[in-house]
């Protein structure tokens, strides 16, 4: 039995590879869409669905807070159905798909590690992590999508060399930006691509394939906010990131208006002066990380501090503000950023080793949204909420909250107990369960982060030493480049949340593959040494 097994699973890799991602899928999806479709939003969905409110009802859309690419995927889905289980399964669906794609172009041209391929992408996709957020009104599952299409795009244009593939890849790649304007990290990518072409003596054509569609694509967004905004950017949010970044180091200066000197005390008055301390005097990296983290968030309190000083502004109209105070900050206190930096960088590769409990998650985000009426409360209160920059919007993502609140209370899938909100048993529920522990046995552990750096540190080398001519080796080292460049760029603006670090965990995940597939290439190659 176990022999014909491994007969039919080499045999047939790709087919065998694919049934065990759909069953891992089901595995982790049923419980949620049979027995607990939980209404999964955040602060963050409210700007998303605004955004999507003003599409598809043909309004002029303002692209101040979010890039185009998720409000055009919520408004598309919303053609067949307002439902916030539709996006939710649409996401679901996209997820399986782009996985299974990118084992087939795997299977094409790395056949002997297909099925071990197939091993990965299905931990990568069935994490807690994962399904908790894709099921939610949040980017994190779209953007897995697209970077997982990206990538195959990627291999298909390397390996196979043709100018459709390399024009799809530039393509995906500003997709993937409009989604999340983090998709930037994809630049490095860019960059040594730019390198490998050059050193190889490819023709000019195909640079053009690589470099225009995506410049074109981005360029056209910066156009149309220079045109909205008056601001020509991909997006004008990231001074607001970078104000978070600096919360906790900024001062008020002569150099700033009154109001805005108010507005920072005010704001630094609502920091507990053992953290403003802490981050000033001391180096513990765990202790950064978290001080950091827990009042990142208040540069929102900031933004509304200067926005309620003129009711008639909007956010790009204080951005200049936000990008003066940040850049002080970090010139008068260069070592304390530094600390923001290297804790966080180091967050994003300890973040691999960091476990989910699904059920808890699944009970909180019902328990936030539709008992303790968070978000519906948010929205009510008047004050600035990243949400947009025209209010009316808010009426309408309150509307689509209590609809929604409405579909998922009446799942029955959820209990009250004791004033907390529990999942009701089920032989799904405990059955994953049982996964959920084998899972991070398995997969959140070390040893994965160990394969990756051996990984990327071989493929870097043989990259090298070929001069860009070992094909192979350079697309595992541009693998590791997304992940190194995400947290990178992440590090640098934001706290390294699981949130930001697990959308690029497939490349962690397929390291493994990857080294046995050099260490394979590495043997053939000696033996033709010594042949010769």
């Amino acid at each position: 039995m176990i022999s014909a097994l491994k007969t039919f699973i080499s045999k047939n890799s790709f087919v065998s590879g694919s049934m065990l991602i759909i069953a891992v899928f089901l595995l982790t999806r049923i419980p949620y869409y049979v027995y607990y479709p939980a209404l999964n939003v955040s602060f963050d969905s409210a700007s998303y669905l605004a955004a999507a409110f003003d599409i598809i009802n043909f309004r002029q859309v303002l692209f101040d807070i979010r890039t185009p690419g998720y409000p055009l995927f919520i408004s598309f889905v919303w053609i067949f159905s307002k439902s916030f289980t539709a996006i939710a399964f649409a996401q679901s669906l996209l997820a399986v798909i782009s996985g299974i794609y990118l084992l087939k172009v795997i299977d094409k041209y790395f056949n002997s590690v297909t099925f071990i391929s197939s091993v990965s992408i299905a931990a990568f996709i069935s994490s807690s992590y994962f399904v908790i957020l894709e099921t939610g009104i949040l980017t994190e599952s779209l953007f897995i999508s697209s970077l997982l299409f990206t990538s195959a795009f990627m291999i298909s244009a390397l390996k196979g060399d043709k100018l459709r593939d390399w024009v799809l890849f530039s393509v995906l790649t500003a997709v993937t930006i409009f989604i999340r304007p983090a998709g930037l990290f994809l630049g490095a990518v860019i960059i040594f691509l730019i390198i490998y072409l050059l050193a190889n003596k490819y023709k000019a054509v195909y640079l053009i394939a690589l470099i225009i569609p995506v410049s074109i694509l981005l360029l056209l967004l910066c156009t149309y906010n220079y045109a909205t905004l008056k601001k020509f950017t991909i997006t004008p949010f990231g001074e607001a990131n970078l104000s978070g970044v600096t919360i906790l180091f900024m001062e008020p200066s002569e150099n700033y208006s009154p109001e805005v000197n108010k507005a920072i005390s005010s704001t630094l008055d609502s920091i507990p002066s053992r953290d403003i301390n802490y981050v000033k005097n001391n180096s513990g990296i765990t202790k950064l990380y978290n001080v950091f983290k827990d009042n990142f968030f208040r540069q929102i309190n900031l933004t509304g501090s200067l926005l309620s000083q003129n009711p008639g502004m909007k956010y790009t109209d204080i951005q200049h503000i936000l990008r003066e105070i940040s850049v002080d900050a970090i010139k008068k206190n260069p070592k304390v950023y530094l600390k923001f930096f290297l804790c966080n960088f180091l967050y994003f590769f300890n973040n691999t080793r960091s476990t989910s409990n699904y059920t808890d998650e699944l009970s909180k985000s019902y328990d936030r949204a539709v008992i303790q009426k968070k978000y519906l409360t948010e929205l009510e209160s008047g004050k600035w909420k990243q949400i947009s920059s025209d209010s009316s919007d808010n009426e309408e993502v309150r509307n689509y909250y209590l609809n929604a609140m409405n579909e998922s209370s009446f799942s029955g899938g959820f209990i009250r107990t004791d004033g907390n909100t529990e999942l009701k048993d089920t032989f799904s529920k405990h059955l994953y369960s049982y996964y959920e522990l084998i899972y991070n046995f398995l997969f959140r552990n070390f040893l994965w982060l160990l394969v990756f750096l051996i990984t990327f540190v071989l493929s870097a080398y043989r990259t090298l030493k070929s001069r860009f001519r070992d094909n192979d080796s350079f697309i595992v080292f541009l693998f590791g480049i997304m992940f190194i460049s995400k947290a990178l760029l992440v590090s640098s603006v934001e706290s390294s949340l699981v949130r930001y670090s697990y959308t690029v965990e497939f490349v962690i995940f397929l390291s493994l593959p990857f080294l046995i597939l050099m260490l394979r290439s590495g043997k053939l190659i000696k033996q033709n040494k010594l042949k010769s």
